[in-house]
């Protein structure tokens, strides 16, 4: 049991660690695009 749940809880940490690199990654890909935007408007 003791092993399950120190799986369970390393696939937690993983999927947590994922999302959140997932979610910097698209926050990272909206601000390029809007300095993008704004450099053409100037």
């Amino acid at each position: 049991q003791k092993n399950q749940k120190d799986q369970k809880n390393q696939k937690d940490q993983k999927n947590q660690k994922d999302q959140k690199n997932q979610k910097d990654q698209k926050n990272q890909e909206i601000m390029t695009m809007v300095s993008t935007k704004k450099m053409k408007e100037t």
